[in-house]
C-alpha cells in the first residue's frame, strides 16, 4: 500500500496522527498532487492547525478543480488565523465556485458583517438560508447585519 493510499485510510479510520505521517510521506513524493494536498489540508484543520492547513490548501494547482473544493476551507483557516483581506477573497472565490455550499455563503456573510458591510452581508447570509434555512449560525449573522 503507498502512502497516499494509506494516509486516506488511515484518515478515514480516525487515526489522525497515524495518517498525517503517511500524508508528508506521501507529499514528499508526490509535491504535484492536489488532491492528496487538500486531504492533508482537511487532516490539519481538523488537528485545529489551520496556518498549516492552510499553506497545504494555498499550495494546490489555481486552476484545478482540487482548488474549486477547498476554497471553503481554505476561507475557515484564513478566518481561523486572522488574515481577514485574504479571507474575503478566497470566500468570495468559494460562493463563486460552490455557490450551492451554505458553509461558504455563511463565512462570507459573517465576515462581511463584521467588516461593517450589512446590505452584502444581508445578500449573503439570506443566500445560505435560502440553502440551508436551519443554519442557526447564519440566522445570528443575518440579525447582527439586519440590527
Amino acid at each position: 500500500m503507498n502512502d497516499a493510499h494509506a494516509a486516506k485510510m488511515l484518515h478515514q479510520q480516525g487515526l489522525l496522527a497515524k495518517a498525517e505521517a503517511s500524508y508528508r510521506s506521501a507529499i514528499d513524493c508526490l509535491p504535484n498532487d492536489n488532491s492528496l494536498r487538500h486531504d492533508y489540508g482537511i487532516l490539519l484543520m481538523q488537528l485545529r492547525r489551520e496556518k498549516e492547513a492552510a499553506a497545504q490548501l494555498e499550495a494546490i494547482e489555481p486552476d484545478s478543480s482540487e482548488y474549486r473544493q477547498s476554497t471553503t476551507a481554505l476561507a475557515l483557516c484564513l478566518r481561523a488565523i486572522g488574515q481577514t483581506e485574504k479571507f474575503l477573497v478566497i470566500a468570495l472565490e468559494a460562493t463563486t465556485f460552490n455557490p450551492g455550499d451554505p458553509v461558504a455563503w455563511m463565512i462570507l456573510g459573517s465576515q462581511e458583517v463584521a467588516s461593517g458591510l450589512a446590505q452584502r452581508a444581508e445578500l449573503s447570509l439570506r443566500r445560505c438560508l435560502s440553502i440551508a434555512p436551519g443554519m442557526g449560525e447564519a440566522w445570528h449573522y443575518l440579525g447582527e447585519a439586519l440590527q
